[in-house]
């Protein structure tokens, strides 16, 4: 193989993380930018606006507060934050406690696909 070959090739690959990255979130422009919100519309997966987004808002909004979201008063007759999930992932409290909700879902969603397609491209590797 001529050196320019293997250099080009060489690139290519350092490159190809990008690619993977542009590749997975083109299709989801518009929460990037905040102009659309990911809603789910079969009873399966809606979970995520049902039952998980009301909660981690209701973590975000206490941490603000500087309370421990433990227990929340407004989710239905009182929900137990801890329990439910929304207080024991790290990724989805710092981003619900930092972001407005839609731009705190979005991130969200975006960094799933963005873990999930990381991991695909290093289990193909």
């Amino acid at each position: 193989m001529a050196t320019g070959e293997h250099r080009a090739s060489a690139g290519w690959r350092r490159l190809l993380p990008l690619v993977l990255v542009v590749a997975v979130l083109a299709p989801y422009g518009s929460l990037l930018v905040g102009r659309g919100v990911v809603i789910t519309d079969d009873i399966f997966v809606s979970d995520l606006m049902n039952g998980e987004v009301p909660a981690r808002v209701a973590a975000g909004r206490m941490m603000r507060q500087g309370e421990w979201p433990l227990w929340s008063p407004d989710l239905c007759g009182g929900f137990p934050l801890l329990g439910g999930g929304a207080v024991g992932e790290p990724l989805s409290l710092l981003l619900f406690t930092a972001l407005p909700p839609v731009w705190a879902v979005n991130a969200y969603m975006l960094l799933l696909l963005l873990l999930a397609a990381g991991g695909a491209y290093g289990l193909a590797r």
